[in-house]
């Protein structure tokens, strides 16, 4: 990056000049010109009627806002509640009571499994099976069928041969909670 004719001059008056040189500099000494994470997630959200506090700045894909951190992108909501509540523990999530993906408001969110949040998006109607319409092959009376007459003994493999599907499948669909 090349200083301009204005800075070097503003340099020679003695004003303040900035370079790529200067910065590392001063990185290397231990200052940063970041501003600390709390600031700038108090000034990149904005609240919205329904209460949430919606990440105003970059979003993935999914809608969820994204901050980076330490050289690293980070959720903004997981970032939201490790400033309000500390790590997140190994093997939990922070989920929306919302379902908002860009909200980060703390009193939205909570912890959970992967399960927790399977199981919330079953009660909320949000769960699709993403498979597409029309490529299934087992209708849901075919499915309680199978569990019903696996119930009554009938082997995993006969039922398998019986609706086109192999046997694993069968003991998939007779395990699995709906």
């Amino acid at each position: 990056m090349r200083i301009s004719e204005a800075a070097r001059q503003m340099g020679a008056k003695g004003g303040a000049v900035s370079s790529p040189t200067k910065a590392a500099a001063s990185r290397a000494n231990g200052a940063s010109h970041v501003r600390p994470i709390a600031a700038r997630m108090a000034e990149y959200t904005a609240p919205v009627a329904s209460g949430c506090i919606e990440w105003a700045r970059y979003r993935d894909r999914a809608g969820y806002g994204v901050v980076r951190h330490e050289g690293r992108n980070i959720k903004a909501h997981r970032m939201a509640w490790t400033l309000a509540h500390g790590p997140i523990p190994d093997g939990l999530f922070v989920l929306h009571r919302c379902d908002n993906p860009p909200c980060v408001n703390v009193a939205h969110l909570f912890l959970g499994t992967i399960r927790d949040n399977v199981l919330d998006a079953i009660r909320k109607g949000r769960w699709s099976s993403h498979i597409p319409p029309g490529t299934r092959r087992l209708t849901d009376a075919d499915v309680e069928a199978i569990r019903r007459r696996k119930a009554a003994g009938e082997s995993a493999a006969a039922l398998g041969i019986a609706f086109g599907v192999r046997r694993e499948h069968i003991h998939h669909l007779v395990r699995q909670c709906r």
